[in-house]
Formats: C-alpha cells, structure tokens, sequence
C-alpha cells in the first residue's frame, strides 16, 4: 500500500511544520513593515540637536490628537506647550500610520524648507 499510517503522519507533520514557518514569515514581515522601519525612520531624526520625537505604532499623531481632545478638548495641547516650553525643540518628529511627519517650529528651518524645497524628500501619496 502507497500510504501507510507512518507516511501520512509524517506528511502531516511535515505540513504542520511548514505551515508554521510560513506563519512566523508573514508574521515577522507585519512587524517589520508596521512597526520596526516607520520606528527607525522616526528615529533617524532623534539625533539633530534641538528634535522632539514620539513613536505609537500604526496610529501615530490621530492617537495622540484624539487623546488630547477627549481629556483636554484642544489635540494640539502637548505641542503647544512644548513650544512655550524654556528651550522648545526646533521640529518635531513623529509619525502618521507608517510614515515619518516633521512638524518644523524654528522659523528658521521653515524658511529653509520652503527656499530649498528640491533638496528635500517629500512622500506626497
């Protein structure tokens, strides 16, 4: 007989095995694409002297909004303080669903955003 109870176990595990390890790999790849690349892109600007950055994954900035509004009825408090704030950053950055948002506050980066605008990436879609 072709298939024996010692094959089809085998098969059986082999499968369940496979199936597993294909889990674990789209698992692992929803990480990566949701949480750990928007993470470090946010990141990459905590280095710049005068930066404020906060990472939620996947809501980002709504979270935040719709947090503040709730308790405080104003989205925009914690950045309103962090601009009267003693030393108040020069940009913020944070991060919409799974992509980096900077929120510029030096008038003098606005000024260099909007003069040199070709040198900047812009992910406009």
């Amino acid at each position: 007989c072709l298939f024996k109870k010692k094959n089809i176990t085998n098969i059986i595990t082999n499968f369940k095995l496979m199936l597993t390890g294909i889990l674990f790999a789209i698992f692992g790849f929803i990480i990566l694409k949701l949480i750990v690349l928007p993470y470090l892109k946010v990141q990459k600007y905590a280095k710049y002297p005068g930066s404020y950055t906060h990472f939620i994954p996947l809501v980002g900035l709504f979270y935040k909004f719709e947090r503040e509004a709730a308790t405080d009825k104003d989205c925009f408090k914690s950045y309103k303080e962090l601009a009267l704030a003693d030393a108040p950053p020069r940009f913020i950055a944070t991060n919409m669903k799974t992509r980096p948002l900077l929120i510029l506050i030096d008038p003098k980066l606005t000024k260099a955003f909007y003069t040199n605008q070709p040198c900047y990436e812009k992910e406009l879609t």
